[in-house]
């Protein structure tokens, strides 16, 4: 043990994230039984954080899909989001024909929290104060986003196109897509219960466009999901149902120009074909 530690703090250059994330790894091959797979571990682990961060993402391909659109998420997110949106945000994608109806009883929070740690590589923690989920630490964003390390593992994926922001915020957008058309209102009043009901339903319904506007500063052109993909009028009930005070509810006929103009989406606005014609 002593030898161990000595060594961890050699290779560790006094950078106290890197010794807490290895010796959780050292934890998890000491587990498996047998302190010469320990020993061999720890010789495999390189120096340097961003070093590590790399080695801890690529070590294993399995659920790779999963784990960039969790970095993603977390990422690129409007705001920070809870674990439980976190969690169905994912199934999204990796169970797409899956309700995302959230049980506890069948899904308890242990298990979201379970999940979103091991698909994140252990990358992610919930915060104390407001329950959300973030990076463990400012440097893993520090190393996704200004190293490159999302881009490397994009580019890891044959079918991946070339990286930037706006491809991020389009898959985002998507998922808000995908969510907004799986919900079937079964009351007629909405509400509260109905949105707790569907935690990433609320996220979709606000942020949609957001992204979608994003993507367009991004370079990914966004005419068509305008005029042609974007659900208005289940947007339209949709955020009528989530809106708790009505002066914020729109009416069943709303523009969709005049929804970018409230929310500010400058980048829709500028591709929206009759931009002109409100003046």
């Amino acid at each position: 043990r002593e030898k161990l530690e000595n060594e961890i703090l050699d290779k560790s250059s006094n950078i106290f994230l890197w010794a807490a994330l290895v010796v959780d790894i050292l934890n998890k091959e000491h587990d498996k039984g047998g302190d010469v797979s320990v020993q061999a571990r720890l010789r495999q682990v390189p120096q340097g954080l961003y070093n590590l961060f790399q080695d801890i993402l690529t070590r294993n391909n399995d659920n790779i899909s999963e784990m960039i659109l969790c970095l993603q998420l977390v990422l690129f997110a409007k705001r920070p989001l809870r674990p439980e949106e976190l969690y169905f945000g994912l199934q999204i994608e990796i169970h797409p024909k899956a309700s995302t109806t959230w049980n506890e009883a069948s899904i308890p929070m242990e298990r979201i929290h379970l999940f979103n740690l091991n698909v994140s590589k252990g990358l992610t923690e919930v915060t104390k104060v407001n329950a959300t989920v973030q990076f463990i630490h400012e440097s893993v964003r520090g190393y996704l986003l200004r190293e490159g390390g999302l881009e490397a593992l994009l580019n890891s994926q044959q079918s991946r196109p070339k990286f930037s922001d706006g491809f991020s915020h389009n898959v985002l957008r998507d998922l808000c897509l995908r969510q907004i058309l799986e919900a079937h209102p079964d009351r007629p009043e909405g509400g509260e219960r109905w949105s707790s009901d569907r935690p990433f339903l609320r996220y979709a319904v606000d942020y949609i466009l957001y992204h979608g506007d994003k993507a367009q500063a991004g370079g990914s052109d966004q005419l068509d999901f305008l005029l042609e993909v974007f659900p208005l009028e289940k947007w339209v009930d949709l955020d009528y149902r989530l809106q708790k005070h009505s002066i914020r509810h729109h009416t069943a006929k709303v523009d969709l120009l005049n929804i970018l103009a409230k929310k500010n989406l400058v980048s829709l606005m500028h591709v929206h074909p009759r931009r002109h014609e409100s003046f």
